[in-house]
């Protein structure tokens, strides 16, 4: 199944943020982990069978975070011996019940990862990332609503949170507030240009029957990420009601070569966040 949410957090040690004008923030490994494993997700790999992919974006993704992790690459405060002796085990608890979520996400145990994210929301009320990672959970049980107050919170906690403006627009497509779902969308390529906000803002305008625009946005996500076979599929869509048949086709004989399925409202979001 596909899941167009993520891409989380964007920013490896701020480089897409100094292309955006926004001063660079501390990489810390939870931002590095879901950076690597949903952008490897949302770069194709989700075309791709997972029991050959799988192993090796784990093992890059343990690869990275451990080098970080040695290295000293760490958020705001977590300077060697700025922290107590039990600050330091609250942090290696943190760490444990992070890679815990994402083992049971990996593995469908979508119940168990949101109870860890439970608790890691709990312990770390400031972390807009924990928010984002719990809403992400909350998509993958149709718990739309609560999701979306999770990526509300994520985004007040941290303005600048993409990942967290692609995961409530995908909430918004699927309770249809196809009006919100733009708007998320816009908020979020103000930040950083993303194929999945392209797309997602292209499926609401052709849901809004604003089939010019929803050719722009989907070409523009193509254009950035040419196997994204979502876009193809409601560009094809899109061209169809506007008369546009070869094109239409055309359309349509991609996303099947891509493997596309398409869902129904009641699946999980085809995306930024992609899983076999």
């Amino acid at each position: 199944m596909q899941y167009r949410i993520w891409c989380v957090s964007s920013r490896l040690g701020g480089v897409d943020n100094r292309q955006a004008g926004i001063e660079p923030r501390p990489t810390n490994r939870y931002t590095v982990r879901l950076n690597l494993k949903y952008m490897a997700l949302f770069a194709g790999v989700d075309n791709m069978p997972s029991r050959i992919f799988k192993p090796y974006i784990t093992a890059a993704a343990v690869l990275l975070s451990f080098s970080i992790s040695h290295w000293g690459l760490r958020a705001d405060a977590e300077e060697p011996g700025d922290k107590s002796a039990t600050g330091a085990k609250e942090q290696s608890g943190s760490d444990a019940e992070f890679d815990r979520a994402n083992e049971l996400e990996d593995a469908g145990k979508f119940k168990e990862a949101l109870a860890v994210c439970d608790k890691l929301v709990e312990s770390h009320p400031d972390s807009s990332v924990f928010f984002c990672m719990r809403g992400n959970m909350q998509i993958h049980l149709k718990h739309y609503n609560k999701a979306v107050a999770d990526f509300t919170k994520s985004l007040e906690l941290d303005p600048n949170h993409v990942a967290s403006y692609i995961g409530r627009s995908c909430c918004y497509l699927e309770l249809r507030k196809f009006d919100k779902a733009v708007s998320d969308c816009d908020s979020g390529l103000k930040i950083d240009g993303r194929a999945g906000l392209y797309c997602n803002r292209g499926e609401a305008r052709y849901k809004e029957r604003k089939y010019g625009g929803a050719i722009e946005d989907l070409s523009k996500a193509i254009e950035m990420q040419s196997n994204l076979g979502e876009a193809y599929y409601y560009r094809s869509l899109a061209y169809a009601k506007a008369g546009k048949k070869s094109e239409a086709s055309a359309d349509k004989e991609q996303y099947k070569k891509l493997s596309y399925r398409p869902r129904s409202n009641t699946q999980l979001k085809g995306n930024a966040l992609a899983k076999p």
